[in-house]
């Protein structure tokens, strides 16, 4: 403003930014962050959600810049005008710009680019009940064959599509495998997930566990199906779990299991294939002179988890913030609130792990934060060690990190004079100096060298 007249200096811009308001599902793959709303607003006091009617929202964050998906020209739509209730955000690592997601009426769908390039509904695959094609969760397993949840008016399976289908024209219901497993009948919290080993866990949305192991086929006549309604834990006692809210494998092959009131885990995914089947409650020690110890967050509501580079895991919850726990689950790291953090909001949605860096995602209703920790995924050799920042410039004061190290690395930093001030073993791939000798006083000004070792192996 100049002399009471008004100078138009820029065009309104909208700044780079996620347009995901509520992201219930996040998934880092490929590089990026993908991250999708949810249909149905918000979980209700039965562990399952209330109907929203949330329209499509989805966003991709790639090389630091957000891209927003706006809502494409939708093809071949049956039973609305557009696209809402979006469900289980599924990535094909061979198309890193294709998104995979189920819908509550119109079947499975995958947009690429802002275009709609699949679609199966009752026209092309066996969805064919009342034309209503409600699909609550979809993935693909290591051969890229997609798999998914069908469930209406007591019509409830499993179907699988071989790869060379996924993005073929003219698909044909024929094309598909049905798989109709006891005692299943999926709902709209219905998740799954595949692990390492390729074998399918999932629960219907309630206190249920399943697990299929395909065998490697996607012929039915060789797997082998098993399901759990008790859970009694190492010490005979039953657990009231509530509502199982995500499943999570870790990088030893662990399985972890949020639920409405805590946390409970099985030693492998075979563990779910016995007869006699046993969780595991990890207990925290009480360090106070007794032999008492704490069940791992019992009591609360845990709905989102991911493991990091360092196979820690990250606990979010309704309305007591953010978790960090140690590998084995019997130490709480840190407890990051509204109050001690830059987290926006005490109920998490969501919260992903880079699998390339130290980066932590987390979706709440008021914002996706990133958080860098001292964690990232290990390196197979020390090709490719590197610190930053590099130079260390004289008015800096944070942290030095040096990655891109082995798992478990022992790391020492030394002088020109061969003078070790610092050693420490990697937080997985990564390691973490203050600048500071052993007695805490800032080093000078000078070059330092970084040594790393692993199992008396050699590394600089």
């Amino acid at each position: 403003i100049d002399g009471g007249s008004i100078t138009y200096l820029h065009e309104n811009y909208r700044p780079n930014a996620t347009s995901v308001s509520s992201p219930y599902y996040m998934k880092y793959a490929n590089n990026r962050l993908y991250e999708m709303n949810s249909g149905p607003n918000g979980r209700n006091d039965g562990g399952g959600f209330a109907d929203g009617g949330l329209g499509f929202e989805l966003a991709i964050l790639s090389g630091g810049e957000w891209k927003n998906l706006e809502a494409p020209s939708y093809k071949n739509l049956v039973n609305t005008q557009t696209i809402s209730d979006p469900f289980s955000l599924a990535v094909d690592t061979k198309d890193p710009d294709a998104v995979w997601f189920g819908s509550w009426r119109e079947g499975i769908l995958c947009l690429k680019n802002n275009e709609q390039i699949q679609k199966f509904d009752y026209t092309n695959s066996p969805m064919t009940k009342g034309r209503i094609c409600m699909v609550p969760a979809i993935i693909f397993d290591s051969k890229g064959n997609l798999w998914s949840m069908y469930c209406y008016e007591g019509s409830n399976f499993f179907m699988s599509l071989p790869a060379d289908k996924v993005y073929a024209q003219n698909v044909a219901i024929s094309d598909w495998q049905v798989y109709n497993l006891r005692g299943f009948t999926p709902v709209k919290r219905a998740i799954m997930i595949n692990t390492r080993s390729d074998v399918k866990v999932f629960t219907n949305g309630g206190a249920a566990l399943y697990a299929l192991d395909p065998k490697g086929t996607l012929d039915p006549s060789d797997d082998v199906y098993n399901y759990t309604t008790e859970f009694v834990d190492q010490d005979g006692k039953t657990m009231e779990i509530g509502f199982i809210y995500n499943i999570l494998e870790d990088l030893d092959g662990r399985l972890w299991f949020s639920t409405a009131n805590g946390v409970f885990t099985l030693p492998s995914v075979r563990s779910l294939f016995s007869s006699n089947i046993t969780i595991n409650r990890v207990k925290i020690p009480r360090n106070d002179g007794t032999n008492l110890a704490d069940y791992l967050l019992d009591g609360l509501s845990v709905v989102t988890a991911a493991v990091d580079g360092a196979n820690r895991k990250w606990f979010g919850t309704t309305d007591s913030g953010l978790y960090l726990v140690s590998a084995d689950g019997t130490q709480i790291l840190q407890h990051f609130t509204t109050d001690n953090s830059y987290l926006p909001d005490n109920s998490v949605l969501s919260v992903e792990c880079s699998t390339d860096d130290n980066t932590v995602y987390v979706g709440t209703n008021k914002g996706t934060v990133a958080y860098s920790s001292d964690a990232a995924p290990s390196s197979d050799s020390y090709s490719n060690v590197y610190a930053y920042p590099n130079p260390v410039r004289p008015d800096y004061t944070g942290y030095v990190t040096i990655t891109g190290l082995k798992e478990n690395s022992l790391v020492k930093i030394a002088d020109a004079a061969g003078n070790v001030l610092f050693s420490k073993i990697s937080t997985g791939g990564m390691a973490i100096w203050d600048a500071c000798n052993s007695d805490g006083t800032r080093v000078s000004t000078g070059v330092y060298f970084v040594f790393a070792s692993q199992n008396g192996e050699g590394g600089s």
